[in-house]
């Protein structure tokens, strides 16, 4: 069903079926950081390659929140934080997605539980594809599983959440999904 064509050096993706849209495909997204912003019409034009959209949904489904900046702008924006021990990780996802970003990772202490720790973050631009999986997972502003999941967990996807939320307990792989409620989980 794709047919992917060389463009100017990108490699592109053009799907026959109902898309007419063209989407950078592969590790070749060049990284946005520092640029300039992006108009409405740009901003409309960012799509989100099947790739990176699983491993989205996997930091969606363990630690990352889509929020907006603040009450006046329409889009929403993916925010990712991760403990300095998680280094490697962090930096794995930030490469993937400094293509939807426009600064750096941020550095920060944080304080829980009384004990301090070092945390590494990341803020995308807000953009019209974060805001259509933020309809998704959010309900009321809180974050739910929505009723698609099956649709939505790829292997990517679950290997995110594993990396996020997951744990080896007892010979065996424990998802922690307390922040969901169990009908959210059975179904």
């Amino acid at each position: 069903m794709f047919s992917p064509f060389d463009l100017s050096g990108l490699l592109f993706t053009y799907c026959e079926s109902t898309s007419t849209e063209l989407v950078v495909w592969g590790d070749i997204l060049p990284s946005n950081v520092g640029g300039l912003r992006f108009s409405p019409l740009i901003s409309s034009m960012v799509k989100i390659p099947i790739h990176i959209k699983g491993m989205i949904i996997g930091l969606i489904l363990s630690d990352a929140s889509i929020i907006f900046a603040h009450p006046k702008v329409q889009n929403s924006r993916l925010t990712f934080q991760q403990s300095l021990i998680h280094f490697k990780y962090f930096w794995h996802v930030y490469t993937k997605l400094s293509h939807y970003c426009k600064s750096i990772p941020y550095f920060s202490n944080r304080v829980l539980k009384g004990k301090s720790f070092y945390i590494l973050g990341l803020a995308t631009r807000s953009l019209p594809c974060f805001t259509e999986l933020r309809n998704l997972f959010y309900l009321k502003g809180i974050k739910v599983i929505p009723y698609q999941i099956f649709e939505l967990l790829t292997p990517v996807a679950l290997a995110h959440w594993i990396c996020g939320d997951g744990t080896f307990s007892h010979g065996g792989l424990l998802l922690c999904t307390d922040s969901f409620t169990i009908p959210e989980c059975v179904h």
